[in-house]
């Protein structure tokens, strides 16, 4: 399978994932005939599509957690935000629930830990901040793990990570779903999310204070030019130092109200840029070993003007992967290997 932008759909192309809106399978894998679609990928805010066609019939897409997993937790989520939403407190057993549905995710990270995550989520605008949240919990577990946590402190990590955006309940929806710029006005209201996340779940038993502290410090900055408190360096604890970079990766490769998302490449050349400033440089580094600069099934332009989609990962050279060129005149569709050749190497991601 391959990942395609909803205004390049062709005939011949069969949907290779399926399309979910509000926890309901609108399209099951293998549907035909997408262009009739495209109207209502438009309406809910769906700008790209997994498919399989004759590039990418091959092309294997392994997560690292399965699609039930991350309906699950989309669910949930979604179920306790809309209770917030609602004037209704998030109570102790809502925390259990959880505590059950982040240590089912945890168990599939654990046995699936040799996979490379290779999946860009497809977000619709109607649930974006809950795979948002689960996404930034599988991709801190993942981080946890690279860094040796044990089974507890991933548990705590992952709890924190999928509670981390549950403040914006209290934000106005016109400020969270704002398609243009934020005033300075509405910036400072948004940066009142963490703390009343916080403030939400503070005298719960069931959660304790180091997940606790990164529902408050997730967007803090090393160099301390983050919010709410503005700490820095060693005063950020570990756990929202780790759940600041998965937030920021997922949030810039997404797309959005207000923009399409980044590139991989992109994505992760700012986070690079961004150690010892934003982020920890530490777990920068780990970060990078574990996400492919190019993932399987991304189109990609090569220097000397080819296009091409990624097949397949060459773990020591995660900037050369295997290719195959897009190009419907020839029968025989050619396959590289970039770490084999000096020559060619990828320019870009196209999206």
């Amino acid at each position: 399978m391959r990942l395609v932008k909803v205004d390049k759909l062709e005939n011949d192309m069969k949907l290779a994932k399926p399309i979910y809106n509000k926890n309901q399978c609108l399209l099951t894998a293998g549907q035909k005939n997408l262009n009739q679609y495209k109207e209502k990928f438009n309406e809910l805010g769906i700008n790209y599509l997994y498919i399989k066609d004759e590039f990418s019939y091959d092309i294997e897409l392994k997560d690292s957690v399965s699609q039930q997993v991350r309906e699950k937790g989309i669910r949930l989520t979604n179920q306790i935000y809309s209770n917030l939403l609602d004037d209704q407190e998030i109570d102790n057993q809502d925390i259990r629930n959880l505590k059950a549905y982040v240590n089912d995710m945890i168990d599939e990270i654990l046995a699936n830990n040799k996979i490379m995550i290779n999946m860009i989520d497809i977000k619709n605008k109607d649930n974006y901040t809950f795979a948002h949240s689960v996404n930034v919990t599988v991709l801190s577990v993942l981080l946890g793990n690279k860094i040796g946590l044990n089974r507890l402190q991933l548990e705590k990590l992952a709890l924190g990570s999928i509670c981390h955006d549950l403040g914006k309940s209290g934000i106005p929806e016109e400020i969270l779903k704002k398609p243009g710029k934020l005033t300075e006005e509405e910036y400072n209201i948004i940066q009142e999310h963490p703390r009343l996340g916080f403030e939400r779940l503070r005298n719960l038993s069931e959660i304790t204070p180091t997940s606790l502290a990164i529902v408050l410090g997730h967007h803090e900055k090393l160099d301390g030019s983050g919010y709410p408190r503005g700490i820095e360096a060693d005063d950020i604890h570990l756990f929202p130092r780790i759940t600041a970079i998965a937030d920021v990766y997922d949030a810039l490769s997404s797309d959005r109200i207000y923009r399409e998302r980044w590139p991989i490449d992109k994505t992760l050349s700012l986070i690079y840029n961004e150690r010892g400033v934003h982020f920890d440089p530490e777990l920068v580094d780990k970060f990078i070993t574990i996400m492919p600069f190019y993932p399987n099934g991304c189109k990609v332009k090569l220097n000397d003007g080819r296009r091409a989609v990624v097949v397949s990962q060459n773990k020591n050279k995660p900037s050369r992967p295997n290719i195959r060129i897009l190009d419907k005149s020839k029968k025989w569709q050619e396959k590289i290997d970039l770490s084999a050749t000096k020559e060619l190497k990828i320019q870009q991601e196209i999206i």
